[in-house]
């Protein structure tokens, strides 16, 4: 008997969401130059819905950020194997010879913090045509803390 209230309890707080921790915020990002120093400055732009904390929809975000800087750049999922996430990215052009090595550093990095998001994801693999700019590598938010 105990057992089986303790259980439900338990169901009760996972349900509605009591008892869970909201000191860890997920977030959408953005990468910027900071004006005064010109470094690398990463922008939290909005909190991350619950129900987006997936790679699916985080690519999707990621994919509908399209301008002239960063072209038709398109990121596919390809798998996820421990704390890696294993990226392709097509039509990488404006990437690798357009965007310049500042803009391609700042795309990787906003690409590597948002899948970064996800629990247990530390690492970004991403797998494209190398060129002047840019080349392909697994990448982390260490990588670009002093960019």
């Amino acid at each position: 008997m105990i057992k089986a209230f303790f259980i439900f309890g338990w169901l009760m707080i996972s349900v509605y969401g009591l008892g869970q921790s909201n000191s860890i915020k997920h977030n959408y990002w953005e990468s910027k130059l900071d004006d005064s120093s010109g470094l690398l400055k990463m922008v939290r732009l909005r909190p991350i819905p619950s129900d987006s904390l997936n790679f699916t929809s985080i690519i999707s975000f990621l994919n509908g950020k399209k301008s002239k800087k960063t072209g038709n750049n398109h990121i596919v999922f390809k798998k996820i194997s421990n704390d890696t996430i294993y990226l392709k990215i097509n039509n990488t052009t404006s990437l690798t010879q357009r965007m310049g090595t500042t803009g391609a550093m700042l795309f990787l990095a906003k690409i590597t913090y948002n899948l970064t998001e996800l629990n247990n994801i530390k690492y970004v693999n991403m797998d494209f045509e190398e060129g002047d700019h840019a080349r392909p590598g697994t990448f982390s938010r260490k990588y670009f803390a002093n960019e």
